[in-house]
């Protein structure tokens, strides 16, 4: 598995104590005022999600599935947030910005260890919503589809969507879904 590692995503200034937007549901940890607010994530995640689509009974439309997105399950996720959270600090409250007044939001100026830091991220931390791997592609038995985006075991069934990428990249999704319908379009125009 990737070593996990902090990331920075930085956006225009939400209002409120937390950032909401179609790419983040994080907690702003530093809201600079006149400019983006930075907001630390871990990417790519050592810890892996768990969907428990073939539980007993089965799910239905008013029992969905069990979904365990396992943040911060592992041990290496933690470090890799305080680390990012130390960085925007370090950042945030250099000289070059002083005159910008910055505020931070979260997990505030309380928190000044490991432990209140990990235990703010765990309660408040989500996703940026690029989940992948649903639908694992590879050439082994446990793929779900196959090199051609076929489903394994089922004929005429092909997926080209991020949920055939392997494992979460450290980048958008949406570049390498659009790589992926394209070939999609390629294998179908050949058949």
């Amino acid at each position: 598995m990737a070593r996990s590692s902090a990331c920075c995503a930085a956006g225009p200034s939400w209002t409120g104590r937390t950032c909401r937007s179609s790419s983040s549901t994080s907690p702003c940890p530093i809201r600079l005022p006149r400019w983006p607010t930075a907001s630390p994530s871990v990417s790519p995640p050592c810890g892996r999600s768990a969907a428990a689509a073939c539980a007993s009974p089965p799910p239905t439309r008013t029992r969905p599935p069990v979904l365990d997105p396992n943040y911060f399950g592992e041990e290496e996720d933690v470090r890799a947030v305080l680390s990012g959270i130390a960085t925007a600090r370090r950042i945030a409250w250099s000289s070059a910005l002083a005159e910008w007044g910055i505020e931070e939001v979260g997990p505030g100026l309380d928190a000044v260890d490991d432990q209140s830091i990990g235990d703010y991220a765990k309660k408040h931390f989500g996703s940026y919503c690029h989940p992948v791997g649903t639908c694992a592609m590879g050439e082994d038995e446990v793929s779900v589809v196959d090199s051609e985006l076929r489903v394994r075991g089922l004929d005429g069934l092909r997926v080209a969507d991020a949920s055939v990428i392997p494992s979460i990249p450290s980048n958008n999704t949406n570049a390498t879904v659009y790589a992926i319908a394209e070939r999609a379009a390629d294998l179908l125009r050949r058949r």
